[in-house]
């Protein structure tokens, strides 16, 4: 499912590029809603195709680099998956992992074979396993009831009909995704979710699920809502939402089912910790930090940098991680500006990004007026929060290279070199030293071209 969408950078996501043909695809068929309980369901020809296929995908994701490999991070999201589950989930052909995926948008999927995925992304989002726990349950749900197996077949007997296995293969297989249809149906899926009616279904069961267990079903709703705040411009357009509930009209029939349904709890709930959580995701988050900047989504990455700083402010790792967000911010504003949202500022915001790299758009605000001012006072922010890292920890090896980078960025040769070498004395053994040194020997040619730098 990715009804918790937002779009990283074309450039740094090319799986994205093939979306537009596929939601013509899922358009021209549509997904059946079909209804049938996990107990009934048979396997045919069809359904063991799209199996084997996504056994291979998770291997693909696997060879990739694309499952984040903490051990710690991905024990507790298996144990936290593993205690929704009910004796009646073991079900055929259903192996149940629970998993992370490197990537910063805020989005989950289920496949079929029981492998469930959360982004790092939407991990760094939430604000307490509760939460966490209603996005799991959706999932499950997914999975118990063929949702992806139902879909398929309409969706395989569809493309048959219109002449469409063609365009499917004709993708290759980009963003971790394989070329076939059936990898082709995962990914569009992972993307735009099921029918508006299979999607409701995994909500309400999903809450019925959580009303069983520990957590308090609510938490579900307020994950919700947390995902309708979007720290960067929105720029993909409604059509992205398929055919599944809008998110007001989920949080609508959740909380009817809630205040009329739900069984009323005698004990507390569990998995509320706001503190707790964040503690637990923090080396995760500053992961996705990283991430988050790479894919350009540079005011998720301040955002979630804050988020650091505000539960943990005293760890150096933190204010260096929101460093790094406020350098590669730049000329940008931490919050979208007014004139970002309108649909003329998402008009020239969606030609930059076709025609640019994210290296030339920045290049490109940073010579306006307004944004070489936003550039200094980010890069302002990002001095004072390394040097703030540097006074928790004098030898956190990590402040001393984005302050060697900062001063860089801002021809400061001097100021860069010694901060850069500061990091190399800390981290002899770092695996960018090559580049690093070849970086100071740049730099240093530009203040004492005679003067030889040590190898």
């Amino acid at each position: 499912m990715r009804k918790f969408y937002q779009r990283p950078s074309p450039h740094n996501h090319p799986s994205l590029l093939v979306i537009p043909a596929l939601l013509l695809c899922f358009a021209l068929t549509g997904l059946a809603a079909a209804q049938s309980s996990p107990e009934s369901f048979r396997f045919g020809d069809v359904d063991l195709e799209l199996l084997e296929q996504v056994k291979h995908q998770d291997k693909r994701f696997e060879d990739q680099g694309l499952v984040y490999r903490e051990p710690q991070m991905n024990a507790y999201l298996d144990r936290l998956g593993r205690s929704l589950l009910k004796p009646e989930d073991q079900l055929e052909n259903i192996v149940w992992q629970f998993r992370v995926m490197r990537d910063p948008v805020v989005n989950a999927f289920a496949m079929p074979n029981g492998s469930i995925y959360v982004h790092t992304g939407l991990l760094a989002r939430m604000e307490n396993e509760a939460q966490l726990a209603g996005v799991l349950a959706h999932e499950i749900i997914h999975v118990r009831n063929r949702h992806s197996y139902l879909s398929y077949r309409s969706y395989r007997k569809k493309m048959l009909a219109v002449n469409l296995i063609g365009l499917a293969g004709s993708f290759t297989g980009l963003g971790g995704w394989g070329a076939s249809m059936a990898a082709q149906f995962m990914l569009a899926i992972s993307v735009i979710g099921y029918s508006r009616e299979l999607e409701k279904e995994a909500d309400l069961e999903g809450a019925r699920l959580m009303a069983a267990s520990p957590y308090d079903p609510k938490a579900m709703v307020i994950a919700f809502e947390s995902f309708m705040q979007k720290y960067d411009v929105d720029l993909r357009g409604e059509p992205f939402y398929g055919d599944h509930p809008k998110t007001k009209d989920r949080i609508a029939y959740l909380n009817e089912w809630i205040s009329k349904s739900a069984p009323k709890r005698e004990t507390e709930s569990a998995g509320l910790s706001k503190e707790d959580y964040q503690k637990s995701v923090a080396e995760l988050t500053r992961h996705d930090i990283q991430l988050a900047i790479d894919a350009g989504l540079y005011r998720t990455a301040t955002a979630l940098g804050r988020r650091l700083v505000a539960a943990q402010p005293d760890l150096a790792s933190n204010p260096t991680a929101l460093a790094d967000a406020y350098t590669a911010l730049g000329p940008r504003a931490p919050e979208p500006l007014a004139e970002e949202k309108t649909d003329q500022g998402k008009k020239e915001a969606r030609k930059r990004l076709s025609k640019l790299t994210l290296q030339e758009e920045e290049r490109t605000l940073a010579a306006t007026p307004a944004g070489k001012e936003l550039q200094q006072a980010n890069y302002a922010e990002a001095e004072k929060l390394y040097r703030r890292a540097t006074e928790l920890e004098p030898n956190y090896a990590l402040a001393w290279r984005g302050l060697g980078e900062l001063y860089e960025k801002q021809s400061q040769a001097q100021q860069s070199t010694e901060a850069y070498r500061k990091y190399l004395e800390l981290q002899p053994g770092a695996m960018d030293r090559l580049m690093i040194l070849r970086r100071v020997r740049a730099l240093e040619s530009k203040t004492a071209p005679t003067e030889k730098t040590d190898k």
